[in-house]
């Protein structure tokens, strides 16, 4: 609970430090470029923004492992953080959370992530994310957007709940396209049109999906070959014969898009993202029952401390039954995708 609450209060502190970068001026960003990527970027505001929550993480919680994208980009000075966090997580109770040992717990900081779109003035897209695993399985996530109106933070917890910020978006309970009659809307880089980077129209066109579909919900449809439940996997398959894109920058907003609704998937089953990338929005995910896997359908690791790809990619979503569609896609197509990665 103290730290879910913590997190969240920090992530608050480091938007306010991308904030203040950003009042001070576009010419004092001082824009570095980290590797050869050309949209592989990093700027003051992520330097402060990450010096502040590490350094608050650093001070108040002893013995855990702290991992961020800037780590040794900026200098350690704890006497400048204070322990007291001001953030009550009103939504959540404190009994419900299990005591954990410290060795245990591993806390994954992209202090701005979006850089690229906040060098070009897309603030929408930037995120603050904040994620902690618990023996590298996901455990807390928070996603914090500094500029969007409200400045909201998004949060969960694994096994109990998520922020009332959340739910206020999910004034129904979320239901899977196929009952919903539409096409499927996966989130995917603004940047990536083929096999490469999401799971391309071509490739869902060819899958014929059978296989695939909601699960049965009620006892009557547990039956797989059954004709209500034939009929849910083909109505599935025809939305993602059919699936949308929502193209955008941004680990941490095409995560959100998932949480918040926008999009029943994010998919990037590649090489190309970090843990840090990926572990606060998963966490919340799975706090609202849904889950993520890599291309070859095994989850994350997120106990090596010391390796922060995730190599393998990622596939994010939120109804067990387009998780299913994704599993059976990737199984199909196999050798193209490993050819193609």
């Amino acid at each position: 609970y103290d730290l879910l609450s913590a997190c969240v209060s920090l992530s608050r502190s480091g938007g306010r430090q991308i904030e203040g970068v950003l009042d001070d001026g576009i010419d004092t960003l001082n824009i570095k470029q980290k590797t050869s990527h050309a949209r592989d970027v990093v700027t003051r505001a992520d330097k402060l923004s990450q010096e502040v929550i590490e350094g608050g993480l650093r001070k108040a919680f002893r013995g855990i492992a702290v991992v961020g994208e800037e780590m040794g980009t900026v200098p350690f000075t704890p006497p400048r953080f204070s322990n007291h966090f001001e953030h009550t997580l009103e939504d959540m109770e404190r009994d419900d959370f299990p005591m954990v040992e410290p060795h245990r717990i591993a806390v994954w900081i992209d202090p701005l992530d979006a850089t690229w779109s906040f060098t070009k003035g897309v603030y929408e897209e930037v995120s603050v994310l904040i994620g902690v695993s618990v023996s590298g399985v996901p455990a807390l996530g928070v996603i914090h957007f500094p500029f969007r109106e409200g400045k909201p933070v998004y949060y969960g917890a694994a096994g109990i709940g998520v922020s009332q910020s959340i739910k206020d978006h999910w004034r129904e309970a979320p239901q899977c396209p196929s009952v919903l009659g539409r096409p499927a809307i996966i989130a995917t880089s603004t940047v990536c049109q083929d096999i490469k980077c999401n799971l391309p129209v071509e490739l869902l066109n060819e899958y014929s999906g059978v296989r695939t579909g909601c699960t049965p919900t009620s006892t009557e449809e547990s039956d797989p070959n059954s004709p209500t439940a034939v009929s849910q996997r083909v109505t599935l398959s025809a939305s993602l014969h059919g699936a949308e894109y929502l193209r955008m920058g941004g680990a941490g907003a095409k995560m959100a898009a998932v949480i918040l609704g926008h999009a029943d998937a994010y998919s990037y089953p590649r090489h190309g993202l970090s843990k840090w990338d990926t572990l606060a929005g998963e966490a919340i995910i799975c706090a609202m029952g849904g889950g993520a896997f890599n291309r070859y359908g095994a989850p994350v690791n997120y106990a090596q401390l010391d390796d922060t790809d995730v190599g393998d990619g990622i596939v994010a979503y939120r109804h067990e039954s387009v998780g299913d569609a994704f599993r059976h896609i990737l199984d199909e197509y196999r050798e193209g995708i490993d050819k193609h990665v």
